[in-house]
């Protein structure tokens, strides 16, 4: 027994050693890598060669989607890996380093813009200080986060059991496709960190690089987002369907009551409001109309002329 203990402490004493990583490792890594560095030239050693990027997106939250505006908003980051053959080493001379994290600031960087981007256009995390990692084969991992607004068509036809389709297009900016290789790492967008949204669920959400008709190439993110329709079930649909109903029922009242009219004019303005509360929810557009809002709009006419016949027969009774 003491036999076996005495080896294995010579043996962690002679292991611990070359797997060690130092300070002063990790310092001359960092000083051997970017003592001559250029962070302004392209990384590629055949400069007519097109430079390959493999993309990748991770989808944070959701945080909204206005249909007024036709702007979905999300949290998520973009992965970008590409090969620079300046910083590779061999990990055995470094204290069996394989992969060092250093500032976004001191590397080369490709910029990629979202095209249809609602707001402001710069780079994705151009105005944060997000670390890159360094593998010692020379695969450089950039990714950079941020809050993204991106314009949208809506179509909103079916409200509220809708689904919204929206295509965010990230484009490679400094040249066309004999410039930039773009590739997608994954089919779908990666959900691994993704909180769920209370409003909207998220059905695809594939990703795919292309190059385009221009002759550059894009990243595209397409995703569909169909709406949870409890909370307007709720509050339009069955009000507007137990309105409906009550329509007929004005001509069971008796006429000696005197309270066909009010009812019905209680009933019509009741229309009116529930219309106002949906067309404030849903973009000004004719092209699709909202169903919702034709069927409302009959069951308004229906009332009014509901009101107008029982109006008339009073008239006739005096």
């Amino acid at each position: 027994m003491n036999v076996i203990v005495l080896c294995f402490l010579v043996l962690l004493q002679v292991v611990m050693p070359c797997v060690g990583q130092t300070f002063e490792n990790v310092t001359k890594l960092y000083d051997d890598l970017f003592s001559s560095y250029r962070n302004n030239i392209t990384p590629l050693n055949n400069q007519s060669e097109p430079f390959e990027i493999t993309l990748a997106f991770y989808l944070l939250s959701i945080n909204s989607f206005r249909e007024v505006e036709e702007t979905l908003v999300l949290t998520g980051g973009l992965a970008i890996v590409w090969k620079d053959t300046s910083l590779s080493w061999n990990p055995v001379e470094y204290g069996n380093i394989n992969s060092l994290d250093v500032d976004s600031k001191d590397v080369w960087l490709p910029w990629f813009y979202l095209q249809n981007n609602a707001k402001k256009f710069e780079p994705v995390g151009f105005d944060s200080a997000f670390r890159v990692n360094i593998n010692s084969s020379g695969f450089v991992n950039y990714s950079p986060g941020s809050i993204l607004e991106a314009k949208c068509q809506t179509d909103i036809s079916k409200f509220p059991f809708d689904t919204q389709p929206c295509l965010l297009e990230f484009l490679a900016w400094g040249g066309g496709a004999t410039f930039y290789k773009l590739i997608s790492f994954f089919e779908e967008v990666n959900l691994d960190f993704y909180t769920k949204d209370s409003n909207w669920e998220v059905v695809t959400r594939k990703t795919y690089a292309q190059i385009e008709p221009e002759g550059y190439y894009k990243f595209h993110m397409s995703l569909s987002l169909k709406r949870k329709p409890m909370y307007y079930i709720i509050m339009i649909v069955l009000p507007t369907m137990l309105l409906s109903f009550l329509n007929p029922l004005v001509f069971l009242l008796p006429v000696e009551s005197g309270e066909r009219i009010s009812l019905s004019m209680t009933i019509l303005l009741s229309y009116a409001i529930f219309l106002t509360l949906v067309s404030a929810s849903i973009p000004a557009s004719s092209n699709p109309m909202c169903f919702l809002l034709i069927v409302m709009i009959i069951i308004m006419l229906i009332s009014g002329l509901t009101k107008n016949k029982t109006k008339g027969r009073y008239s006739y009774g005096l």
